[in-house]
């Protein structure tokens, strides 16, 4: 479908001064819904740093099963043809094997969007938090942000910038919304869109306590989250976006977890959350070493966690610290994905790259050993199945998650009667301790991929 009419927007493409605020005497944008023959995915940006947004980053290393890679001056663009019945999975592994942002991450090549939450992070001293919004279309998009807290929505006007076309822009959070403890940021966009990610840092004096990145999410009424691990001090984050409605009325949450042993109820994990306000949910009393967290709403919420570990010494009476995310699992039946050997280059070459930022004192980088696996989750849990992996024949009782290595082949499919989530999740040994990346598999649909166009 043409869209006959151009898309025109002014602005600076940075904070403050450069704010852009629409012309209200221009008319009101009109939104139609096209089905567009080639679709741009935006690439994960990589590593940036937080005290030089416009400098050099640590740029991901990149798989994908089909369309084509085209750089851009900061980021990489996937493009997909629509007319296939499949769209093309991708894997961006983000990570610097040592130095002051020392961690790993794993996300998919996202589609641009106009409405998404990022649950992720805290904008108090000694935590750093950069939004990056990427424009893979060929006009420019008006982002606006508006900030929530632990109290509900922060007293503060909505920040909006323009990306323009075929770019990427970075702020810190901090500077936007500062010494929040729990932040919550929404970020709408006109024209096409953005995708967006969040990178949570933190720093105590000189020793570093990790790096690490995820997409935004969008609103749902169940959340599988897959990997939760009971080494560290894992974190819940759960918000409920307000309708805009004066009644809004408060959700009732339910936490249940899955893991090879079965499935079971989160001691305290039935909850009534008000919209609007951001809660933390500290993870522990659970036994099993890996399992799946389901979060149930009778509203749909944000949901995504986060792991601090404490590592190797640094200094006397000071350690290295490991951050992971983890972000939602969507329902699927197949998806491809790349093999063991290619997971471990990719990994490798990330967090053999020199450090953005050193350390204060001189410390080694690097990897050595790298280990993935799959867990596999039924998303009804009363249901089990048997799926194929590859060329291995699996199955998962019901109410159970499935662990297995990542198969060796050169490609890997995963096809499955019924609806399963999938993760895929990484430990590279460094020399300062282990780092932890996992990437929920997607499958997405091409008649679901409809943009919409701003019209002035």
């Amino acid at each position: 479908m043409s869209v006959p009419a151009a898309l025109v927007l002014l602005g600076a493409g940075s904070w403050g001064a450069g704010r852009v605020f629409h012309d209200p005497s221009l008319p009101s944008a009109q939104v139609v819904h096209a089905s567009p023959e080639t679709l741009n995915y935006a690439c994960p940006p990589g590593i940036i740093n937080p005290f030089d947004l416009d400098g050099k980053i640590a740029s991901p290393t990149l798989w994908n099963s089909a369309g084509t890679i085209e750089k851009k001056r900061n980021f990489e663009v996937l493009h997909a043809d629509t007319s296939a019945k499949t769209l093309p999975a991708s894997l961006g592994v983000l990570g610097q094997g040592g130095g002051e942002l020392r961690g790993l991450s794993m996300s998919s090549c996202q589609l641009p969007s106009t409405d998404q939450w990022s649950v992720l992070g805290s904008s108090t001293t000694g935590e750093d938090l950069v939004l990056t919004f990427a424009n893979p279309n060929s006009s420019p998009s008006v982002v606006s942000v508006e900030a929530f807290g632990l109290n509900g929505p922060l007293d503060v006007k909505t920040h909006q910038l323009t990306v323009p076309a075929h770019s990427t822009q970075s702020v810190l959070a901090g500077g936007l919304f500062p010494e929040e403890t729990a932040l919550v940021l929404h970020v709408r966009a006109d024209g096409q869109g953005v995708a967006t990610w969040t990178q949570s840092s933190a720093m105590q004096g000189e020793t570093p306590k990790g790096t690490t990145t995820i997409p935004a999410a969008r609103p749902r009424e169940e959340t599988l989250l897959q990997g939760v691990s009971i080494q560290g001090t894992s974190t819940l984050r759960l918000f409920v976006p307000p309708s805009g409605n004066s009644d809004d009325a408060n959700a009732h949450v339910s936490l249940s977890y899955t893991s090879e042993a079965g499935t079971f109820n989160l001691p305290g994990g039935e909850m009534d959350i008000s919209t609007g306000t951001v809660v933390d949910v500290p993870l522990s009393g659970m036994t099993d070493d890996r399992y799946t967290l389901r979060v149930r709403g009778d509203r749909a919420l944000v949901a995504q966690i986060v792991t601090n570990t404490e590592q190797e010494e640094y200094a006397e009476g000071s350690r290295w610290a490991m951050r992971s995310s983890i972000a939602a699992s969507p329902a699927l039946i197949r998806a491809e994905l790349p093999s063991s050997q290619r997971v471990e280059s990719m990994v490798r070459e990330s967090l053999s790259a020199t450090a953005l930022r050193a350390t204060a004192q001189e410390k080694p980088s690097g990897v050595s050993e790298i280990h993935s696996r799959l867990i596999i989750t039924p998303v009804h849990s009363q249901s089990g199945v048997q799926l194929s992996v590859g060329t291995q024949t699996v199955t998962v009782e019901a109410g159970k998650t499935l662990s297995m290595d990542l198969p060796s082949s050169d490609s890997v499919v995963l096809e499955s009667p019924s609806q399963v989530a999938v993760t895929l999740e990484v430990e590279a040994q460094t020399p300062s301790g282990t780092l932890r990346a996992l990437w929920p598999l997607s499958a997405d649909d091409v008649e679901q991929a409809s943009a919409a166009i701003t019209i002035n």
